[in-house]
């Protein structure tokens, strides 16, 4: 059978079939398919455009410029992802890491002409300092704020945005932003000269970094990002469902400050912006590794209620996600603090992590939303509870859930801390606070303190 024939047989179909047929296919796929002819072309479009990546950097601004001022593309794309990596002033002269990443660089090709060292350290801080020039002119600009809030005027069907670390080539191809998949140092095949001018030219981005300060790969700076999204979002009026700042590293995300010290007009923008939200997730930290921040200052972040007022500016939420990392156990807070006083009457999912709550106040915020709520997962969460089987036995009675998810749950009893995996395996708990049953802390009467 001719090819033809076969083309004619895909294009006969109805076009509610042809959407299910190249819905699940790769990107690339897709960008083949709609060459194919005009029918193909617009059934492939949606889906290759659901998605767009946004970046400081001119290429993508660019191409992000392209996509929204285009009429039948700016109405394909329901999610942006905003890459949050960024060049660091302090690397722009780091002659001496230089050192180390060329020196790595010739390890793996012994066959590297050695002379080339000198010129190939020049051009790799030069290419970093190209890159940290571009990212600063735009910032300082406010071109990222302006692309921002004129895109998301054009795309009125984005229901999603993702502030995320480290966006790699095969996501972001579509941006022309680190649009190449090339082997990292230590990683993949022997370097070669043709691929160092490519790497210079466009460097990758390394997940599995072990030094914050390679060359190759910017740092992750979200709560720059985070500002930019919450104006743009409340500038062009948009209402999306569902806004996220994902990380790669461990207890990194937004620093407490950012809330801490929002102005009037940031508090009347992420006001918009969050007030049409149905799925929040965020990730707070101490910023003692930018500012200087000692725990006394998160302590006095959160216990300033800030924090809960400004989640509890999302009215209508489904679905929250909160963790808040690096503040000591010593420090306990009312779930208010953290959450607000609010009651959200459609949360039906809610997950805490790394927080230290008071006694007396988890039970009744779960009380408020036990007609809604369905799934819940508290992970290395520290509670000031002298009993917590009995707060478990309160949670099973109030609660109707559907799924739990209990992991490294502390509580405090005289300054001594104990934790819930020393008694039980962890689907012990998930499972009761589902079906019902032996309350597991019940069943073990001995209880060991663990070490501060």
């Amino acid at each position: 059978m001719s090819p033809l024939i076969k083309r004619d047989r895909l294009t006969a179909l109805p076009g509610e079939l042809l959407i299910e047929i190249v819905a699940p296919l790769s990107r690339n796929t897709l960008k083949s398919l709609r060459l194919a002819c005009s029918l193909l072309n617009s059934v492939a479009t949606p889906p290759l455009f659901k998605r767009v990546y946004f970046a400081a950097r001119i290429q993508t601004l660019e191409a992000f410029t392209a996509v929204s001022g285009d009429p039948l593309l700016s109405q394909c794309v329901h999610e942006i992802v905003y890459d949050s990596s960024y060049y660091e002033p302090a690397l722009v002269d780091a002659v001496a890491h230089s050192h180390e990443f060329v020196s790595a660089v010739w390890a793996y090709n012994l066959d590297f002409e050695r002379s080339l060292l000198p010129e190939l350290e020049k051009r790799s801080i030069d290419s970093y300092r190209d890159r940290f020039n571009e990212q600063e002119d735009i910032r300082l600009s406010g071109e990222d704020l302006a692309r921002l809030t004129a895109g998301l005027i054009h795309m009125r069907n984005v229901k999603t945005i993702v502030i995320q670390d480290y966006v790699s080539g095969n996501e972001q191809d579509d941006s022309h932003y680190n649009s190449q998949s090339r082997p990292i140092v230590g990683q993949g095949p022997a370097v070669s000269p043709e691929w160092w001018h490519a790497y210079i030219d466009d460097p990758p981005m390394n997940h599995d970094r072990e030094d914050d300060h390679d060359l190759e790969s910017p740092n992750p700076r979200p709560y720059n990002c985070f500002n930019v999204v919450l104006r743009a979002l409340s500038l062009s009026e948009t209402h999306i469902k569902e806004l996220r700042v994902n990380t790669l590293e461990a207890g990194a995300g937004l620093p407490h400050s950012i809330f801490r010290d929002m102005s009037a007009l940031g508090l009347r923008h992420t006001s918009n912006a969050f007030r049409s939200l149905r799925m929040l997730s965020l990730g707070l930290f101490m910023e003692n590794n930018i500012r200087g921040d000692r725990p006394e200052e998160a302590f006095k972040t959160i216990e300033s209620g800030i924090i809960g007022k400004i989640i509890s500016m999302a009215e209508n939420l489904q679905h929250l996600k909160l963790a808040v990392h690096n503040v000591h156990l010593d420090h306990h807070h009312a779930v208010e603090k953290y959450l607000g006083k609010r009651t959200w009457p459609s949360l039906r999912s809610l997950c805490l992590g790394s927080m230290q709550i008071l006694a007396g106040s988890l039970v009744p915020f779960l009380r408020r939303h036990a007609k809604t709520l369905r799934y819940l997962a508290l992970v290395n969460i520290s509670i000031d509870d002298e009993n917590f089987a009995d707060s478990l036995d309160q949670m099973r009675k109030t609660l109707r859930l559907e799924t739990a998810t209990i992991r490294n749950v502390y509580w405090s009893v005289h300054d001594e801390y104990f934790e819930s995996s020393d008694h039980a395996e962890d689907t012990e708990y998930d499972y009761y606070l589902v079906h019902g049953g032996p309350n597991p802390l019940h069943k073990r009467p001995a209880i060991e303190h663990i070490s501060e």
